[in-house]
């Protein structure tokens, strides 16, 4: 069943000329709200040093692309990606195994109209219809040793009838890493346009 966050329905504010609509963060409620399109405010109130907040929030980017916030509440800060900010606020809480797609793959593009929660499965293949999914194959990967090309003259060695053990010590890996790209159970992206 759905849960539906404290006030979901319950806008803050008239909606917007842009069609802009403001309402609680979750969790936050009377501190910060989030917009349909992706900007987060911070509200006005009193604290012992004076007036604070009422203005529109900074956003991060993270590591791996994704827009990112800060809210402060009772002195403990957390970091919250925006997508699930806005989803949380104009849709619902997630289910346990939904994560929050991105329609059109833009990750910086949060608004509401470009999200929906979604299986782990729907999201990956969001990502491969997008042309976003990360290619993390052969020399791209991070602990690769070997570049492709290095990969496809080691494919090329093997089946001339070289030694792992010869072939191991020319590139200074395992004979396991020569096996399993010989064997087409590693570098399979290699095999494919090696023709050999």
């Amino acid at each position: 069943m759905a849960r539906e966050p404290k006030n979901a329905k319950a806008d803050t504010a008239a909606e917007a000329p842009d069609g802009e609509v403001w309402r609680p963060v979750f969790n936050h409620e009377g501190l910060y709200e989030v917009s349909s399109h992706g900007r987060i405010r911070s509200l006005p109130r009193h604290t012992r040093t004076g007036l604070l907040g009422g203005k529109i929030l900074q956003l991060a980017k993270s590591r791996n692309g994704y827009l990112r916030v800060v809210f402060s509440k009772d002195g403990v800060a957390v970091r919250r990606s925006v997508h699930r900010v806005v989803l949380s606020a104009f849709d619902r809480l997630p289910l346990a195994d939904e994560e929050a797609r991105h329609l059109n793959g833009n990750k910086t593009e949060n608004y509401l109209s470009n999200l929906a929660w979604g299986s782990r499965s729907a999201n990956a293949y969001d990502r491969i219809l997008h042309g976003t999914q990360y290619d993390n194959k052969g020399e791209r990967h991070g602990n690769a040793r070997l570049s492709n090309q290095q990969a496809a003259e080691i494919k090329r060695l093997r089946a001339k009838g070289d030694s792992l053990r010869s072939i191991a010590r020319t590139f200074h890996v395992s004979e396991q890493t020569i096996s399993r790209i010989a064997n087409a159970k590693g570098w399979r992206h290699i095999m494919e346009s090696a023709n050999v």
